[in-house]
């Protein structure tokens, strides 16, 4: 495999080829006149997984959420939803300590946060949510950061955002044309 090639294979992966992964794909690549890009691209790994926006119903949520604890999908998305609502429960309505006590502005901001967890919460049951917005995955996060939810479970939600992002025959076949010079994309 030439230099060029390897940089074309190693630009569509995302990542540099491991010596295990260049070297079963030698073989196919080697022969100039021959070359096998199925081959190819069945043996280079997928790349990461891309960030895609959309809306996700609950149903569909279920069926992608991770597996989490030895339960099931749906049983793992349902205990990080039941943590949720309860946080909701607990601080939506809470009665604020007066507001020149020491506890007011962490009471308060916990209120904020609840009445917003509580929206999100009945627009994933109504209509749905996009996991890819940025607000939404910070907002997860720092329920994670507080112990609302797991770091795993707020890691779920937003994989619920995340589509395979396969590497085809075309795009093997595509990039070595290029490094190879038999094609120019400019």
């Amino acid at each position: 495999m030439s230099p060029e090639q390897k940089a074309a294979l190693e630009a569509l992966v995302g990542r540099a080829l491991t010596a295990d992964e260049a070297t079963a794909i030698e073989p196919y690549i080697s022969d100039a006149n021959n070359r096998n890009d199925v081959q190819i691209a069945a043996l280079l790994p997928s790349r990461p997984p891309k960030l895609t926006a959309g809306v996700v119903s609950t149903r569909g949520a279920a069926a992608k959420f991770p597996a989490l604890n030895g339960l099931p999908r749906s049983y793992s998305m349902e205990v990080a939803l039941l943590k949720l609502e309860t946080f909701v429960a607990t601080y939506r309505d809470a009665q604020l300590p007066a507001p020149e006590s020491e506890g007011f502005a962490v009471a308060y901001m916990t209120k904020i946060a609840a009445r917003a967890v509580g929206r999100k919460l009945e627009e994933f049951q109504a209509t749905g949510l996009d996991f890819s917005e940025d607000e939404l995955r910070d907002r997860l996060d720092d329920l994670a950061a507080q112990n609302v939810i797991t770091a795993a479970e707020a890691d779920g939600f937003k994989a619920l955002a995340l589509q395979p992002d396969p590497i085809s025959v075309l795009d093997v076949s595509r990039a070595l044309n290029v490094a190879e010079n038999r094609m120019n994309l400019g």
